[in-house]
């Protein structure tokens, strides 16, 4: 519809094209808005699921905006965080005992499963979720918008989980000598595989990633600024 105008002559009430029409009955197919009111826990969980699949272009639109993968790269206590102890591990003997011996199919549960409570903390301990209206109402695209912060943070911790693995990666390649490592006496394995060092590489930044998470490195202030969950004026 077009912006304001002011007719001073005008002597009745202008008509709706049909362009217009059909964008008011698009639109008045998403009112009233979807409320849940009270609600527990799984109440409240499935029904940002359901909005996000009613409104996926409000949720991915913001998502490929603020390229949240990259995120990590405009928080540096968070990589600090992250990195410090993830150094101090990769010089540590029990480590490569572990990561080496670990089966693959835990190093990736463990390394799924400490992401998303990792992002799901930061989320709730920096208070990023958009609050409630009166009553405990969940609005439809509160959800949404609730859901899109979640899922940018989540993108973050990913960023921040290859971020790491691959410096560890390098150290591994480039730090460590082949012989010492494949002579390590506690080792079960007398030849160390680029897939093992892959896998140690993955188990050092999931513990890196829950370390960084858990010292809470950033300031919500910036999260939000860095998050575009609205478009910007031109």
């Amino acid at each position: 519809m077009s912006t304001y105008e002011f007719i001073p002559d005008r002597k009745t009430v202008p008509a709706f094209t049909q362009a217009e029409k059909d964008q008011l009955k698009k639109g008045n197919k998403q009112l009233p808005e979807r409320e849940l009111r009270g609600g527990s826990g799984l109440e409240s969980f499935i029904f940002h699921l359901l909005m996000a699949f009613r409104h996926p272009k409000q949720l991915f639109r913001p998502l490929l905006r603020n390229k949240a993968i990259l995120l990590p790269l405009s928080l540096p206590k968070l990589v600090t965080a992250a990195v410090s102890p993830s150094f101090i591990l990769l010089f540590t003997a029990e480590i490569w005992d572990v990561g080496i011996n670990m089966p693959n199919s835990v190093a990736i549960m463990f390394a799924v499963m400490s992401i998303m409570g990792a992002s799901f903390y930061l989320v709730t301990i920096q208070s990023l979720f958009l609050p409630r209206k009166e009553k405990r109402i969940l609005t439809e695209h509160l959800a949404v918008a609730n859901t899109t912060i979640y899922l940018s943070i989540f993108l973050g911790c990913i960023g921040l989980f290859l971020m790491v693995g691959l410096l560890m990666l390098f150290m591994e390649l480039y730090v460590f000598p082949s012989d010492l490592i494949q002579t390590w006496p506690t080792l079960n394995k007398q030849a160390v595989e680029l897939t093992d060092l892959v896998r140690l590489a993955a188990f050092i930044s999931t513990v890196g990633v829950t370390t960084g998470a858990l010292a809470g490195g950033f300031e919500s202030r910036a999260v939000i600024r860095q998050l575009s969950l609205f478009k910007r004026p031109k």
